[in-house]
């Protein structure tokens, strides 16, 4: 099932994206509560995505997500979107979380114009914390629809 297949490939994005963080933790001392934070609506992304992923794939459920597919089309929809809009947010974690890996020269070193700019990046990552929030309840929702 395609969706389920959309569902498995965001789960594996948000858990590449939250090692990823896990990763640049030590090195952005100033920035560890917004770079936890993301991590764990990451990883709470990922355990919902996993969760809907279940639901879809599993055999005893096939006839209740076609019969929800067809009364509740603007759930599909609404799950395609979902899906889609978790893609771009994650590849805009994944685009910073690799410019504040390279922001580091040699020897671990964070020149003074790199720290300038992690200063301006903060409300950018605040706002990427929100939009992916905004996502998972948008997720979460999509599963809340198949549990009841």
């Amino acid at each position: 099932m395609e969706a389920a297949a959309s569902a498995l490939a965001i789960a594996q994005a948000c858990l590449i994206t939250a090692k990823g963080l896990y990763d640049i933790l030590d090195k952005y001392r100033n920035a560890t509560t917004t770079i936890t934070a993301i991590h764990a609506e990451t990883t709470a992304v990922a355990a919902s995505v996993q969760l809907l992923q279940h639901i879809l794939q599993d055999p005893k459920n096939a006839d209740l997500v076609q019969q929800r597919f067809e009364v509740l089309p603007d759930l599909q929809r609404n799950f395609v979107v979902a899906i889609a809009s978790l893609e771009m947010v994650l590849a805009c974690l994944d685009s910073e979380i690799e410019r504040l890996h390279h922001g580091f020269g040699s020897g671990g070193y964070l020149g003074k114009r790199v720290r300038a700019r992690l200063l301006w990046r903060e409300s950018s990552m605040k706002d990427l914390l929100q939009t992916l929030r905004g996502q998972h309840s948008a997720i979460f929702s999509v599963v809340q629809c198949f549990q009841m």
